[in-house]
């Protein structure tokens, strides 16, 4: 009997302890997920696109704060290659451009 009530005592506390864990985790993400998903929309650097030039050389275009940076990225080094501030196109203007071209 002794063996018996051992093994239930320390398997409730087993479960308690997860339980309280899996509780925890979930007010984490609960309380924590605004403050993680602001600091990601936060974000100043966005990747644009690149192309791979081979022998791990790439073309990074970049949208820094509204401004569209060019860079040469090699394993060591990463270099300027051209910047310029990003064009501001509304949507509608978009769409007008691309009715115009298909009634041509």
């Amino acid at each position: 009997m002794d063996l018996f009530e051992t093994v239930l005592k320390t398997g409730s506390a087993l479960a308690v302890a997860l339980a309280l864990v899996v509780l925890a985790a979930l007010g984490a993400r609960r309380w924590l997920a605004p403050a993680l998903a602001s600091a990601s929309a936060r974000r100043s650097v966005r990747l644009v696109g690149s192309f791979a030039l081979g022998g791990r050389r790439d073309v990074l275009v970049l949208d820094v704060q509204g401004r569209t940076i060019v860079v040469g990225a090699t394993p060591q080094q990463l270099t300027l290659l051209m910047a310029f501030e990003s064009p501001t196109v509304s949507p509608p203007l978009l769409s007008e451009g691309a009715d115009q071209g298909e009634g041509a």
